[in-house]
């Protein structure tokens, strides 16, 4: 560039010296050095990898029965072994990551949605709307969540023993999900709006739903960030708990919670059946929760290292 001409306009430039760029770069900065958040961000990103190139990756059909190799140990021609029709445990797990991403994100995002509404109602409103909504929230929140999960789940199947086992899931573990995020949402509504941001936008004539859902709610996405992350591995590992128990997916499906279920009794001779099944459970419920607990530490200036 010759001397005298004027330098080109890069908007990256005014980004990064903005107040919101500067803020980005040390988010960033802190998920660099926090090898909490990257084990699990890895584990997710594997785990997302996998579930959408399954039918690539996977050797086998996980319905493919081969009767010439049942219980057969874990080998170069089948990784970790076959369960005891013959199918390939491996191919299973790589298909039963499509099922458990699906059932989380379909409930994390239901309840979030029934929750982050309901508690912002509840926190910006206050008065009956507070009463009303937190009381029916404490009427949920009164029953351990697996066993109303397990009572619904029972209730719809014996009215219609034909309905999807998965769909049963994904509504009894919604049901189950939102009272926690409504509670949530309340909390940090209720400290977020006495903000004199708020008094401001109330003095300039903004309606009550824009500075509700305007300018306070963008003001708590941290917590619902992180509660969303670990509730992904928790709602996860209900699903595998209620199928193991008989209540989520058919008996045969390439379901984890299926798969433990049906390995167990060949434990101690046929270890594989159940115990690949199972870490893919434990690595991936570590996954989202380690990842949670450094966007914690991220997002939260109270609690950075």
């Amino acid at each position: 560039m010759m001397a005298g001409e004027p330098v080109p306009y890069d908007p990256s430039d005014e980004l990064e010296g903005s107040p919101l760029g500067r803020e980005l770069k040390y988010k960033m900065y802190l998920m660099r050095k926090s090898p909490l958040a990257i084990m699990g961000l890895a584990i997710i990103m594997i785990l997302v990898f996998v579930a959408i190139f399954a039918p690539s990756i996977a050797p086998y059909d996980p319905e493919e029965i081969d009767e010439d190799s049942v219980k057969a140990a874990p080998s170069g021609e089948h990784y970790f072994g076959t369960d005891n029709l013959g199918r390939d445990i491996y191919s299973m797990i790589l298909h039963g990551a499509r099922v458990s991403i699906k059932i989380g994100l379909i409930v994390v995002g239901i309840s979030l949605g029934i929750g982050v509404l309901l508690g912002t109602l509840a926190g910006y409103y206050g008065g009956y709307v507070d009463e009303v909504i937190m009381r029916v929230t404490d009427m949920f929140m009164a029953f351990p969540a697996l066993i109303l999960a397990i009572a619904i789940v029972s209730i719809m199947t014996a009215d219609d023993s034909k309905a999807d086992r998965l769909t049963l899931i994904l509504i009894a573990l919604a049901v189950v999900g939102w009272p926690g995020y409504t509670r949530l949402v309340r909390g940090t509504v209720l400290s977020v709006k006495e903000n004199t941001y708020v008094e401001a936008a109330r003095a300039i004539g903004a309606s009550n739903g824009r500075i509700a859902f305007m300018h306070v709610l963008p003001n708590c996405l941290s917590p619902i960030i992180v509660t969303s992350s670990m509730r992904m591995g928790s709602t996860i590992l209900v699903a595998a708990g209620l199928s193991f128990l008989g209540l989520g997916a058919e008996v045969g499906t390439a379901e984890w919670g299926v798969m433990v279920a049906s390995g167990v009794k060949y434990i101690v001779h046929h270890w594989w059946i159940a115990t690949f099944p199972g870490l893919a459970i434990l690595i991936t419920v570590l996954g989202f929760n380690l990842f949670g607990d450094g966007l914690r530490d991220i997002l939260d200036p109270k609690l950075r290292r």
